[in-house]
């Protein structure tokens, strides 16, 4: 979107992974690499076992970064030390100087569009007029934020997810978004899908017996298909150890 409809953004290029990490290597000591270290030492956290400091502090950093635009939390907000907000204000300014995007910044970026320019948003909406989303249990604010600009009053969207699948917390998603979808978009219909065809029926009935016990959940019951169980689809097996563990897989 930012290509097709932001010239400016024609000549930029995507960071992965691992250019990323190299892009923020080569300018580390720019922000402040010394009292990024300081700043983490200093808040009681402890390096990764088995990595070097460099890697600890800069990985932490993005990741940080991150939290920041998925999450649309101020870096002030995430910490109070300046150190950590100059960083991040370099980082992004390094990111525009040498016309890079990762992938928290292109989302932030048209979101950012969708909300201050309607030009942008009305070519956006016209361009794509119906939308679906896979595993909705899976976004996260940011990515929500850019779902309702996109769709608009129109609410052209069909969402497709399972709140029971949702296990990446950890990484900024919420499954507030699907079990709260209702009270955010009008005119909703909801098309059930209870049987699952993937897996055997004892696998189904441990699983419904487990996922009950969440006491925020959208009301259902998984449905096994005719697949029936076979020996060794459940285990229940205690490790002392996690060699134990990896022996017996």
């Amino acid at each position: 979107m930012l290509k097709e409809f932001v010239p400016g953004h024609r000549a930029y290029d995507v960071l992965d992974e691992g250019k990323r990490y190299s892009f923020i290597s080569a300018i580390m000591h720019e922000l402040g690499y010394k009292n990024l270290k300081g700043w983490l030492e200093s808040e009681g956290k402890r390096k990764t076992f088995g990595v070097t400091p460099q890697t600890w502090v800069l990985n932490t950093l993005i990741r940080s970064i991150d939290i920041s635009r998925e999450e649309m939390i101020p870096p002030d907000k995430i910490s109070s030390c300046e150190t950590f907000t100059e960083a991040v204000c370099r980082y992004d300014a390094k990111l525009h100087e040498r016309r890079y995007l990762d992938f928290s910044s292109m989302m932030s970026l048209t979101v950012q569009y969708l909300e201050s320019d309607k030009q942008f948003r009305d070519a956006v909406r016209g361009r794509f007029t119906y939308i679906t989303v896979d595993e909705y249990q899976d976004v996260n604010p940011i990515q929500e934020r850019l779902i309702n600009l996109m769709t608009g009053p129109k609410n052209n969207l069909c969402v497709v997810g399972d709140d029971d699948q949702s296990i990446y917390q950890w990484r900024g998603s919420t499954v507030e978004n699907i079990l709260t979808f209702k009270e955010r978009y009008k005119n909703i219909f909801t098309h059930h899908l209870p049987t699952n065809y993937r897996s055997s029926d004892n696998i189904i009935k441990l699983s419904n017996s487990f996922i009950k016990k969440n006491l925020r959940r959208l009301s259902k019951e998984m449905k096994p298909s005719d697949k029936k169980a076979e020996k060794g689809d459940v285990y229940k097996i205690d490790f002392q150890e996690q060699r134990d563990e990896i022996a017996f897989m």
